[in-house]
């Protein structure tokens, strides 16, 4: 999905110590100047209905009371998304978060927001709001894919890039978002280049299924090809001298880094702690592996609470689902607990088209492959020394320092 999940955007501040953070993706609106062809939302395009204040302000009162709840402290952070979040204008969110201030009173929570955007729209007033407003931006940009287009079938790319150049001028940090599909593959390496001439961190994601099963037949990629542009990423990120991190190559090699230099163990829970949730234009309430699919939907955060919610048997039910997931995928795994929570099969998995040979669960090729290939290149490059202790003055161990690099 085009979206920022997981990311490390903008100007983020560190987490504060012993917090627990939780993203809650807000789809304002479904409306969108934009039909990108791959777009999971594409039948909704045209809707202009947005969720209204009344409606925003009773969401935040029930997060609040759920995570209020907690012993710990609570990072916060609302991920704004569409169609396009900032049709809505610069007094939506203004309002918004004018909300957010009176509602959200207990020090042990802290809340951010952070925009997902075409940047086809900006003028002075959107301009002050990305910069006084949110937290930080990610912009969507595929580049040499011309599947990112108006009503009338025009490539707004220009546009994109000339309000990126205005972003910069006014020195607002942003990252950004490109989706590798079958047209703008044969260009890896230029949009790398691109990325690393600008210093900007991306997120490189391989298109998803769209709102039905064959509307990205086209532009899909197979998981061989993904973990091949992964690889093929890892070593022009590697030999850059640009400050940037790519992800999700990052994360994953962060995670490498740390298995190798800890016995420790690390598993992901449901259960206990769930880290994104995605609240639909309706206020139908889903996790990030059932995103739009109502029949998965633990409920609506606008008519019930949050708590109820989370403890209730619809979210059991997916739950179950996605630990019965990582059992299939995962338990045989050697990274498993280790590189890899097990995540990825739990909430990203039911995107993709990654069958096993014998029809029994998800082969995980895209995981599975680029951790054996960053552990491997990772000795080959001096990072990790034969003693399997990391080198800390090897060339290439400040790209995986985030004292050294820009944030995505």
């Amino acid at each position: 999905m085009d979206i920022v999940y997981e990311q490390r955007l903008g100007h983020r501040a560190p987490p504060s110590a012993g917090a627990q953070k939780v993203q809650f993706v807000i789809v304002s609106s479904k409306y969108c100047n934009l039909r990108c062809r791959y777009c999971y939302e594409f039948p909704d395009l045209a809707d202009r209905r947005a969720m209204s204040h009344e409606q925003l302000e009773r969401m935040y009162r029930s997060i609040a009371d759920h995570y209020y709840r907690k012993d710990h402290p609570v990072e916060l952070e609302f991920d704004w998304h569409g169609g396009e979040p900032l049709l809505l204008g610069a007094d939506f969110y203004w309002r918004t978060f004018d909300a957010q201030t009176r509602i959200f009173a207990d020090p042990q929570v802290r809340v951010t927001n952070f925009v997902q955007t075409n940047l086809t729209v900006l003028n002075e007033r959107l301009v002050d709001l990305l910069w006084e407003g949110f937290d930080g931006l990610g912009v969507s940009i595929d580049l040499f894919s011309g599947l990112r287009v108006n009503t009338g079938g025009k490539d707004l790319q220009p546009t994109v890039l000339k309000n990126m150049d205005r972003l910069r001028q006014a020195r607002i940090p942003h990252g950004a978002i490109t989706v590798l599909s079958r047209q703008n593959l044969p260009h890896l390496e230029k949009i790398f280049r691109f990325f690393e001439g600008a210093e900007i961190s991306p997120r490189i994601l391989a298109v998803h299924r769209g709102a039905s099963e064959t509307q990205n037949d086209a532009d899909l990629l197979t998981e061989d090809e993904v973990l091949q542009a992964l690889k093929d990423l890892f070593e022009l990120w590697m030999e850059s001298p640009a400050p940037i991190a790519v992800e999700p190559l990052y994360s994953y090699t962060e995670r490498v880094i740390w298995s190798l230099a800890t016995q420790e163990t690390s598993y992901y829970d449901k259960s206990q702690w769930e880290y994104i949730y995605l609240v639909d234009t309706d206020g139908n309430l889903y996790s990030y592996s059932d995103v739009f699919d109502t029949a998965w939907s633990h409920g609506n955060l606008f008519e019930e609470p949050l708590h109820g919610l989370v403890n209730g048997p619809r979210h059991r039910r997916v739950i179950e689902a996605a630990e019965a997931r990582i059992k299939s995928a995962c338990s045989g795994c050697r990274h498993y607990g280790r590189a890899c929570s097990g995540y990825p099969m739990a909430e990203e998995s039911t995107g993709r088209r990654d069958p096993r040979p014998s029809g029994a669960g998800t082969a995980c090729t895209r995981e599975r492959g680029i951790l054996d290939y960053i552990e491997k290149r990772l000795f080959e490059l001096g990072v990790v020394g034969p003693n399997g202790r990391i080198d800390t003055t090897s060339k290439h161990y400040p790209r995986f320092d985030p004292a050294t690099r820009i944030p995505v």
